[in-house]
């Protein structure tokens, strides 16, 4: 699969729904509510533009994420961000994305990553250009506008101090930009509010809301649970260090973004801190370095059959995930 997604160009992009397809379409019959607990605003308008039908909410979440999935593979493409172009983060994303059954419905996550991928392609627009507010000005826009989906998104707005650091000189108009474009949509949010008499149901319950979440020990989950979470976070780990080791980026900017990346990984780790609750969707912001990062492992090197089995390994993990009762008794 993966020498097929490496060697032909016209195939892989109708392989990614398709194999993206049977973890999602359990959920499809068995949709159950959106979980609106302290939802932010737009989440609350996607939602209900959406009607009453769970189909729909969880067909248009698997269309939602197939758009992040080919947006980032865009991204990484276009400013040639990995060693060859191809169709593999489109499938490392859709395949993270699903990970779990609990991954696969509309929750605030999937929107917020849409804002944010908008937000750093703009950013990634400044590179070797002049004075350039108009783009730290949309891009922080669209980072403010992913906290209007998922307020603890804000917690990424530093990611554009990182880039404005590493990518940019010192220019203080930029950061003042940068400034005005997150806080204008807080701004309109505020007044919105205010003229409805409803700023104290905003700041309580949806920005400084009372956090239900509770440190679950990981040797309480399910076996099947625990062999997924420790094979991901190993696998993850070796990869990132032996990116970061090796730093197989070919260009200046390339590796710049690298660092932006590690960044992004770090405040999704913290992010998840403070989520509403301890469910796994919550991390689910770090889909998108990971992609990075183990699409870059599976385009280096000449020993494909290893990462063939890997590939096929992480599938089966899905599906015993997806569905136990195909696995052993036990797990």
């Amino acid at each position: 699969m993966i020498y097929i997604f490496r060697k032909l160009k016209f195939i892989p992009p109708l392989l990614v729904p398709l194999l993206s397809l049977p973890f999602w379409i359990k959920g499809f019959t068995e949709a159950g509510p959106v979980p609106l607990k302290h939802s932010m605003p737009l989440f609350e308008l996607l939602n209900y533009l959406l009607g009453f039908s769970f189909v729909v909410k969880a067909i248009a979440a698997w269309v939602l994420m197939l758009v992040n999935a080919y947006y980032l593979n865009y991204l990484l493409d276009h400013f040639n961000l990995l060693l060859k172009k191809s169709f593999i983060p489109a499938l490392m994303y859709c395949l993270l994305m699903s990970l779990y059954p609990g991954f696969t419905g509309l929750h605030p996550l999937l929107p917020a990553t849409t804002c944010m991928l908008f937000g750093i392609h703009k950013i990634m627009l400044t590179y070797r250009t002049g004075l350039d507010i108009a783009d730290f000005f949309d891009g922080a826009f669209f980072f403010s506008l992913a906290g209007l989906f998922y307020f603890p998104a804000v917690w990424f707005f530093p990611l554009i101090w990182v880039s404005l650091i590493v990518i940019r000189p010192f220019i203080w108009r930029e950061w003042t930009g940068a400034w005005t474009g997150f806080l204008l949509p807080f701004v309109f949010c505020f007044s919105y509010y205010y003229v409805f008499d409803d700023t104290r149901r905003l700041v309580n319950d949806k920005i400084f809301f009372p956090q239900d979440f509770v440190f679950v020990n990981p040797m309480n989950f399910p076996l099947a649970m625990q062999i997924t979470a420790g094979c991901m976070f190993l696998f993850s780990l070796l990869v990132v260090v032996a990116f970061l080791l090796h730093s197989p980026a070919k260009t200046i900017f390339s590796r710049n973004i690298s660092v932006i990346q590690v960044w992004w990984l770090l405040f999704a780790v913290t992010v998840y801190f403070i989520a509403p609750d301890n469910h796994p969707v919550y991390l689910s912001f770090a889909a998108v370095p990971l992609t990075y990062y183990l699409s870059h492992w599976f385009l280096e090197g000449k020993r494909t059959w290893v990462r063939e089995l890997v590939f096929w390994i992480f599938l089966g993990v899905l599906l015993q995930n997806h569905y136990p009762q195909l696995m052993p008794p036990g797990l």
